[in-house]
């Protein structure tokens, strides 16, 4: 048998693409009563009024003094898009040949939530600061809006991860996965914003996650397939 050496990575946003909640900032605004205070913030800056720094602190300074675990809670109230266990099929299909990544600019339980339900292998999103489990309304990490691409790309060199060696399968819904698209082999645009399927490779334009779920398993399967054989070719050359 041949072993392949090249990585294999898919690589999904959070909110939007695994969960029909387009935003779990604003989910979580919602339940606190505080989302007529931010409707602004995003035009801000949008508009080049203010940095993405900013907007950040702006927004977890109205979250500042409660309780993490109350965020946590929220957070768990947040459900997976119909038909979530054909992707948790995939994971597990392609459990030792694949690695999945949730990445997001939402929080972080969010992302474990991926690991414990979903089976993905790690996840990439904002992680808050608190003291003593108190919200200060600072972060520790998060990714640009922007740059989720950045955040990827130096995951993967931590990792030991070439990228030149590594077949990374991308899917967003939303301009904020713009930054994330130029850095993948094969990009999927899922249940998107019309901005970002100009970027994309492949749009689907359905909501329904079975369909990602089944093209998925036919872009893992080719790829697996090509690099087993062009792996087994070279060796079968070099045995001559």
């Amino acid at each position: 048998m041949c072993k392949m050496k090249e990585d294999v990575i898919v690589v999904s946003d959070i909110d939007g693409t695994l969960t029909p909640i387009k935003s779990s900032w604003l989910f979580i605004h919602i339940i606190l009563n505080s989302v007529y205070r931010i409707k602004n913030y995003i035009k801000l800056y949008l508009d080049d009024v203010i940095t993405y720094d900013e907007w950040v602190a702006l927004e977890l300074g109205l979250w500042k003094g409660i309780p993490l675990s109350i965020i946590e809670k929220i957070i768990e109230k947040i459900p997976w898009r119909s038909g979530i266990e054909s992707i948790v099929d995939l994971v597990e299909k392609y459990r030792n040949k694949v690695m999945f990544i949730a990445i997001s600019g939402g929080l972080d339980h969010l992302g474990k939530r991926t690991i414990k339900e979903l089976k993905f292998n790690t996840y990439l999103a904002v992680k808050l600061h608190t003291n003593n489990g108190i919200i200060t309304g600072l972060t520790l990490s998060y990714p640009d809006y922007r740059d989720k691409g950045e955040i990827l790309l130096e995951f993967l060199d931590i990792n030991g991860m070439d990228l030149r060696k590594t077949k990374v399968i991308c899917i967003g819904d939303n301009i904020n996965d713009i930054g994330l698209f130029k850095v993948c082999n094969t990009t999927i645009a899922f249940c998107a914003n019309k901005n970002l399927e100009k970027y994309a490779d492949i749009v689907i334009r359905s909501c329904n996650i079975r369909i990602l779920a089944t093209l998925l398993n036919k872009i893992l399967d080719n790829i697996l397939y090509v690099k087993n054989h062009v792996k087994c070719e070279t060796n079968h050359i070099n045995d001559k």
